[in-house]
């Protein structure tokens, strides 16, 4: 039996932003927990995977310029770096 990862636990894809983990970890919570019948071994387990997912997501660096939070233009003989539009030059992907 192979290991999940905390993405796979929750039902998430491993590129999951982090308001997808925690909008999906607000609808677990609600129907596993212990106080609502659920198994507090399980509630637990998803929690733990939850807050490695939420961190995962807030690490993940952006795709558009690999967590430099710059990009490289070029125009002719001009090179100019400027601040990445998907990450606002911020380097995360979110």
């Amino acid at each position: 039996m192979t290991k999940l990862t905390p993405f796979e636990v929750l039902g998430l894809a491993h590129d999951a932003s982090p308001t997808e983990v925690k909008a999906r970890w607000h609808d677990i919570a609600k129907a596993q927990h212990p106080d609502h019948g659920g198994s507090p071994d399980e509630f637990m387990r998803l929690r733990v995977a939850y807050n490695e997912a939420y961190e995962a997501a807030l690490l993940a660096l952006c795709p558009e310029c690999g967590g430099s939070g710059a990009v490289t233009v070029y125009g002719g003989f001009t090179h100019a770096q400027l601040p990445c539009p998907e990450c606002d030059g911020g380097g995360r992907k979110y």
